[in-house]
């Protein structure tokens, strides 16, 4: 497994590189176009459950990948072992179906501190029942309605039901940030962040505690995580570099750690 690691790092460490403006030396995952693929086989690998891949942004067949029933969620293995420390975290995701579950808000990103995939407790970003709100920070009880979570109304200008780029900074010991399209939307503070799950993994588009479940239907392409909080300027490069680019697949999964 090492070795693989490595030697896809080295293969890679040119495509890195090459991205300019981009924080590479504190890069630690990308899961890129086809969000689903990569090391098939490994630890590493993104696993699914009732989820299937659909075209991107740019209508690139195959190349993202959606959960598709009130059951299903996309699992990244050992991805939030990144995030012990401060961080940033961004990816694309648009909302494709109706809520399901029966749980009070809809998270479509989740780094749970139990080994279940947690409602309550981790960082996480969803929406509320109605669909008007973001929601998101990071909880320590069940159900979400503690001081440690957010809402903040939705911008007119953005339609969750179409592609937004999504970036989650953990820019101090307490405070996580929310950024939609590049643009900052509150902050939560005052958050005591606790340790991850023994698993390592952040589930996308649902998740579940004992008999309660919910399901944020949706597709998502690009994660990253980085170890470091960005910058101003690295994050609207990032922001730049990805609106840009209009075809990755033949990047699978990459996972780089640099610092």
């Amino acid at each position: 497994m090492k070795k693989l690691l490595l030697n896809l790092t080295l293969l890679l460490a040119g495509v890195v590189s090459a991205q300019e403006g981009l924080p590479t030396p504190s890069y630690a995952a990308h899961f890129t176009g086809h969000i689903a693929g990569g090391r098939m086989g490994t630890a590493a690998a993104p696993q699914s459950t009732n989820a299937t891949l659909v075209a991107d942004r740019h209508n690139n067949l195959n190349d993202a990948i959606s959960n598709v029933s009130g059951s299903s969620y996309i699992t990244l293995p050992g991805a939030a072992n990144s995030m012990t420390s401060n961080f940033s975290i961004s990816f694309w995701y648009k909302k494709t179906g109706t809520f399901q579950g029966n749980l009070n808000h809809r998270p479509f990103f989740t780094a749970p501190n139990t080994a279940t995939i947690g409602y309550g407790e981790g960082t996480f970003l969803g929406l509320n029942n109605d669909g008007t709100k973001f929601v998101f920070g990071n909880v320590i009880n069940t159900p979400i309605t503690g001081s440690q979570s957010k809402e903040v109304n939705i911008p007119a200008n953005v339609n969750v039901e179409e592609w937004n780029y999504y970036t989650l900074i953990r820019e101090n010991a307490t405070t996580l940030a929310l950024y939609v399209n590049n643009v900052f939307l509150d902050n939560k503070e005052n958050i005591t962040f606790s340790s991850i799950n023994g698993n390592g993994n952040i589930y996308l588009g649902g998740y579940s505690l004992g008999s309660s479940f919910a399901s944020c239907q949706g597709h998502f392409d690009n994660l990253k995580i980085y170890h470091n909080p960005l910058s101003e300027t690295q994050r609207t490069a990032l922001y730049n570099w990805e609106m840009g680019d209009s075809y990755r697949g033949e990047i699978k999964v990459l996972l780089v750690n640099l610092s």
